[in-house]
């Protein structure tokens, strides 16, 4: 049987007066590989007349450390990890890395270093001559390939790699676990080998992971394919063609190298000390941003009716494509996209087993678009924090999945109640509300103890302008006025009248993916400042 990973910690969810460990391991079939991290203390070790390991550790006193949002507790976290690995030679279903291919006692950084771990990881980049069934997705997308690039013979390779990731992922079967992660970069990069696409394999960290310099196993790494300048990833959800994933972004990565061995089989190999640096997205490539219209309701004053446009990019786009993108949207776009002239029904049409289940797409289509209206609703409240009142219209104009049209796009009216008030004659705007809900950080969040690993630096931006009632004007407006701008974070907000509206800009930003603990206070003045601002109220007075 395989043992699964070990995890010793120093530290807790409360103060731990005394904690130890203590292991006896027999060598004989077994490779112990294990490494501290972030100043854990190292193992006593001890061996009998066998050979076998005794590991020892004993600490007093750990403190209390809370796991707080933007945690990488590998990173930061006192910690010991270690593998045990059966290395017997009896069950050939038990799974042994490279690094298992001998019996002892290993510690990452002194007698295992980083290149035989990264040499467990050969098997990503192979690809079966045969799959065991369904072989035909193979052919098929390839035959849509080769007529892709006939009509298209100026196309460049840039354009065809994203053609072909696109094409394979379009017709992937993802209900079937044999074709899975692993199986869909092997058959994209042999297409891109098939069109004499160059290509580098590429193992990278991830920032909730392990450094490079500190792996424990192959599954501490992600895989990628670059092509030029883009790393193409399997495409979970709705990512475009060539994005890095956020968690890699920035990261420390290191180039494989395909290699003919033995008996003809081949294998993608780390190369020595071929590290590098991931590039990162700036706070601009991922921004929300927010065209907001408000009027009050001519039948009820304390009602806001709320038209709002939305445009997200980059890694503030996944969140709400989840709710609001239906797999309809998805296929539509993705024909246009790749060029396919049938619809889903006409594709269907022309297969007898395929056809019978028409209906029932049509009519699981028909469902998800009424059911829309409640994840506008979801929308909504994950923007403002309450319910509206009721949703008027909404669409979706861009999924935001393709590169021509790389931002998620969509609008929606609705009304609300709860940000007016009545004052006498006069009415009450919670105008700092129209920004949408923040996040208000607990005493805790605010005694930060660790390092902050942001997915990605944003910016969020609100362009809101209120037209008011007919007989009123503004009292307070000067109190909208706010900005705070260091290092790590930026707040400003101005709000000017023009004839009857009301016009406020705001713009709140995250400067930096990751926020030393002892730097954790300058971002909070930028979050004190938005909620300050949230909390401003604007009086309309009768005139």
């Amino acid at each position: 049987m395989n043992i699964p990973a070990q995890y010793f910690l120093f530290y807790g969810s409360h103060p731990t007066l005394s904690y130890s460990v203590h292991c006896d391991i027999s060598l004989k079939h077994m490779t112990v590989e294990y490494i501290p991290l972030n100043g854990a203390k190292d193992f006593t070790i001890s061996y009998n007349d066998e050979k076998d390991v005794s590991l020892d550790i004993a600490e007093k006193n750990l403190p209390k450390i809370e796991r707080s949002r933007w945690s990488s507790v590998l990173r930061d976290l006192p910690m010991t990890r270690m593998n045990i690995l059966n290395n017997g030679t009896g069950d050939h279903l038990i799974y042994k890395p490279s690094s298992a291919r001998k019996a002892g006692l290993y510690k990452i950084g002194t007698t295992l270093n980083k290149n035989l771990i990264l040499a467990d990881a050969d098997h990503i980049g192979t690809y079966p001559e045969k799959l065991p069934y369904g072989d035909n997705i193979r052919k098929d997308v390839k035959k849509v390939i080769e007529a892709h690039v006939k009509k298209n013979p100026d196309i460049s390779n840039d354009q065809l790699a994203v053609y072909i990731r696109d094409m394979l992922y379009f017709m992937w079967p993802s209900n079937d676990r044999y074709f899975n992660s692993r199986l869909f970069l092997s058959m994209f990069k042999n297409y891109l080998k098939d069109f004499k696409i160059p290509t580098e394999s590429i193992l990278m960290t991830n920032k909730y992971s392990a450094r490079m310099n500190e792996i424990l196993s192959a599954s501490d790494l992600d895989y990628a394919i670059k092509v030029n300048d883009r790393y193409y990833t399997y495409p979970f959800g709705l990512r475009i063609a060539g994005e890095i994933y956020p968690d890699n972004q920035g990261q420390e990565a290191n180039i494989f190298e395909r290699t003919a061995l033995e008996k003809g089989k081949i294998k993608d190999q780390p190369v020595v000390d071929a590290f590098f640096k991931l590039p990162e997205t700036t706070a601009g490539q991922n921004k929300s941003l927010m065209n907001i219209n408000v009027s009050f309701s001519e039948d009820n004053p304390l009602e806001l009716l709320i038209s709002r446009e939305a445009t997200t990019s980059g890694s503030l786009k996944e969140s709400t494509q989840s709710i609001l993108v239906t797999y309809e949207d998805w296929d539509k776009t993705m024909r246009k996209h790749l060029s396919i002239e049938d619809t889903k029904e006409q594709e269907m049409q022309k297969s007898k087993q395929s056809r019978k289940y028409i209906e029932e797409m049509n009519s699981n289509f028909e469902k998800r678009r009424k059911d829309q209206v409640d994840s506008m609703k979801v929308e909504i409240y994950n923007y403002h924090g309450f319910n509206p009142k009721d949703v008027i219209e909404y669409n979706v104009t861009s999924i935001g999945a393709i590169p021509e049209n790389p931002d998620l796009k969509y609008n929606v009216k609705y009304t609300v109640e709860g940000l007016v008030k009545k004052a006498g004659n006069n009415i009450i705007l919670d105008a700092g509300k129209l920004i949408g809900s923040q996040w208000e950080p607990t005493p805790e969040e605010r005694n930060r103890k660790i390092n902050a690993h942001l997915p990605t630096a944003r910016i969020y931006e609100n362009e809101i302008q209120v037209q008011l009632p007919a007989g009123y004007e503004t009292q307070g407006l000067e109190t909208l006025n706010k900005s705070v701008d260091n290092e790590y974070g930026l707040f400003s907000a101005s709000a000017s009248m023009e004839g009857n509206t009301l016009k406020i800009n705001v713009r709140k930003e995250y400067k930096k993916s990751f926020i030393p603990v002892a730097e954790w206070g300058k971002l909070m003045e930028m979050l004190d400042k938005t909620n300050e601002f949230c909390a401003q109220s604007v009086v309309l007075k009768k005139i």
